[in-house]
């Protein structure tokens, strides 16, 4: 999604001798224009909505997913078994998926019953 107004570019500007000054509530810059460069960028919208991008969400999701299915047939599901489904199922290694899985617990999705054995909270 490009933004509507400046149909999403924008410019970058390398000033030199340059200034701020601000003025109830607003500022300017002032200095020499050194170079001038213009970027066209795509908007995830999912970061606008979540905070996280798409693809981070959709890897969070590959974790909870073996969580879940492991945890209906053994109750809790050890850090092993996670990195090793990851890994043969989604292609995630083992240190993505232990940042995948401090995601999880900071965001309170998962928790620790013990070390090393993880449960999704219910």
């Amino acid at each position: 999604m490009k933004c509507p107004l400046c149909k999403g570019t924008s410019y970058v500007f390398q000033l030199e001798n340059s200034y701020i000054s601000s003025d109830q509530g607003s500022f300017s810059i002032t200095g020499e224009i050194k170079s001038t460069t213009e970027k066209e960028e795509e908007i995830d919208i999912d970061i606008l909505y979540t905070g996280k991008p798409r693809s981070l969400q959709m890897q969070l999701q590959a974790v909870l997913g073996v969580i879940g299915e492991r945890e209906r047939i053994e109750g809790m599901v050890s850090d092993d078994d996670i990195y090793e489904a990851l890994s043969s199922d989604h292609g995630i290694g083992r240190t993505e998926g232990a940042r995948l899985i401090g995601v999880l617990m900071r965001d309170g999705t998962i928790y620790s019953p013990r070390p090393g054995g993880y449960k999704r909270t219910p």
